[in-house]
C-alpha cells in the first residue's frame, strides 16, 4: 500500500562522549542511487513529513546522517517502501477568460507544467486544445490565429511520466 498521509521516520543516536549531534534526514526515490535531504538540524528522536512533501516512488527509502562535528554516522531505512504518487500540476499564464481575439490577428498563450515526481513538464507533455478547433499545439506556448469565430474552451493538458494528467482552461471568443 503506498503512503499517503502521515510518514514518520525514528531513529536512535547518541555519541560515546556526551557531544550535541546534529542530524539530517534525507529521501531518496530512486532506491539509493540520488538523495535530497528532507530536513536538516533535526531535534529529538523522530520527524514526521507528509507523502505530499516528498516525491512519488516504487523503491522510495530514507536515510539519517549524525555527526558531532567529528565522526558521523548513517542508517538507510531497512527496506524500501512506496509513496504514492502524484498527478501534475498545469497553469495557463495570464490568461483569465473570456478572452477576445479580433479577426486576422493572433494570441500567445503561456503556460507550465510540473511533474510533482520529477520535474518540469515540457514538449509534447503539454498539449492544447480548442473544443472548437482540436488540437493547437504542444509545448509551454501556443500560437492562437486563424480559429473559426465564436466561443472557444482552450484546454491546456499536462501529462506526467506516469501517464497521469491534469487540465487547465480558459475560454476565448473569436469576433
Amino acid at each position: 500500500m503506498a503512503a499517503e498521509g502521515s510518514l514518520t521516520v525514528a531513529w536512535e543516536a547518541s555519541d560515546p562522549d556526551g557531544d550535541d549531534l546534529h542530524c539530517w534526514l534525507e529521501y531518496s526515490a530512486d532506491g539509493g542511487q540520488t538523495w535530497e535531504t528532507i530536513v536538516s538540524n533535526v531535534r529529538g528522536t523522530s520527524y514526521t513529513l507528509q507523502a505530499w512533501e516528498v516525491p512519488g516512488s516504487d523503491h522510495a527509502l530514507v536515510r539519517m546522517r549524525a555527526t558531532d562535528g567529528v565522526r558521523t554516522s548513517v542508517d538507510v531505512s531497512d527496506a524500501t517502501f512506496v509513496v504514492a504518487k502524484k498527478p501534475p500540476v498545469v497553469g495557463i499564464l495570464g490568461a483569465h477568460g473570456p478572452l477576445t481575439l479580433a479577426p486576422d490577428t493572433y494570441l500567445d498563450l503561456r503556460g507550465l507544467g510540473a511533474d510533482l515526481d520529477g520535474g518540469t513538464l515540457r514538449g509534447s507533455a503539454l498539449v492544447w486544445t480548442s473544443d472548437r478547433d482540436g488540437i493547437l499545439g504542444t509545448g509551454e506556448t501556443v500560437r492562437l490565429e486563424r480559429l473559426s469565430p465564436g466561443l472557444h474552451r482552450i484546454t491546456l493538458v499536462g501529462t506526467d511520466r506516469d501517464g497521469q494528467t491534469a487540465t487547465a482552461e480558459t475560454t476565448l471568443v473569436v469576433l
